[in-house]
């Protein structure tokens, strides 16, 4: 019966997400749209390093560097994770040999409203990818078009195609079967009921059916984002308690298997020709040729 119900609510964060969410817009007949900078807005690692790719990508298509803007960025459960996401995310961007004059890390800020002010504020007449989740994507967009439809953006959207793959150690997100991912989600759709037309626009997609049992399927479990009573709050309380005490008895399980994704992106990155062992550590280049190849740095926005 427990695997059941959890195969059932895995379904219904799929309807949920399936429906408030975006396309990547960022190729243009495979070419990569042509950024002034990159913006990481969650502590989602997937996010980062969809960031970092296209750092080199671009650096690679057009001999000139993107700079990456970490959006120190504060909610509920990401207090559970890090102490600051900006510097943790501005971290690892130098750790994968970002040159530290290219990271440029935001006050800290509470609402989705802020951070597109904040990237707004930044970016002014310049291009920019926004790098997010899929879960995460729609609630972004919509408030963009609302609080800056202005701003020159296109979006990298991770294409996990389940959420159940979306779940990893070192997001955290794996905490209590998937929980934690699960709490996020449950909370699309009253996100967009609460907020849209205040802080961001109205969901274009007419509601469905499917939407809408799945919405309530799994609000009766996950309330954490949007409690609606006492017994609600009283019940977050404890699970909040609860994602505490597992984050802290798996730290050294998130930071290992976070370590790890780092690696094993490295190692993409040397097999691809997009960096050099000078630039990162420990990494293998594809064969004799690449080993000898340049890799320019173009620092401070400058093209070649």
């Amino acid at each position: 019966m427990k695997k059941s119900t959890k195969t059932k609510e895995m379904n219904a964060a799929d309807t949920l997400c399936a429906f408030y969410s975006i396309n990547s817009t960022h190729l243009n007949k495979g070419r990569i749209f042509r950024a002034d900078y990159l913006a990481v807005i969650e502590e989602d690692l997937d996010s980062l390093l969809e960031a970092v790719r296209l750092y080199y990508q671009i650096r690679e298509s057009y001999h000139y560097c993107p700079r990456i803007i970490c959006v120190d960025s504060e909610n509920r459960l990401s207090r559970l994770l890090v102490d600051s996401v900006g510097d943790h995310n501005a971290r690892l961007c130098k750790e994968l040999g970002v040159w530290a004059g290219n990271i440029l890390i935001t006050p800290r800020l509470h609402t989705t409203a802020d951070y597109v002010k904040a990237v707004a504020d930044i970016v002014v007449d310049k291009k920019v990818i926004i790098c997010l989740s899929r879960r995460y994507s729609g609630i972004f967009s919509a408030t963009q078009d609302f609080v800056s439809p202005w701003l020159n953006v296109r979006y990298a959207v991770d294409k996990s195609f389940s959420v159940s793959e979306s779940c990893h150690w070192y997001n955290a997100r794996v905490i209590g079967h998937c929980a934690v991912m699960l709490q996020e989600i449950a909370a699309l759709h009253q996100t967009f009921k609460e907020n849209g037309g205040r802080s961001m626009r109205y969901w274009p997609k007419p509601l469905r059916a499917d939407v809408i049992s799945a919405h309530k399927l799994l609000r009766r479990r996950y309330h954490l984002l949007y409690p609606e009573n006492i017994w609600q709050k009283t019940a977050d309380f404890f699970r909040r308690c609860y994602y505490y005490h597992e984050i802290m008895r798996n730290r050294e399980n998130i930071i290992a298997s976070r370590n790890k994704a780092l690696a094993r992106f490295k190692q993409w990155l040397g097999r691809n020709d997009l960096v050099g062992p000078e630039e990162i550590k420990d990494i293998r280049p594809k064969n004799e040729d690449s080993a000898k190849k340049t890799f320019w740095h173009y620092h401070g926005n400058q093209t070649l």
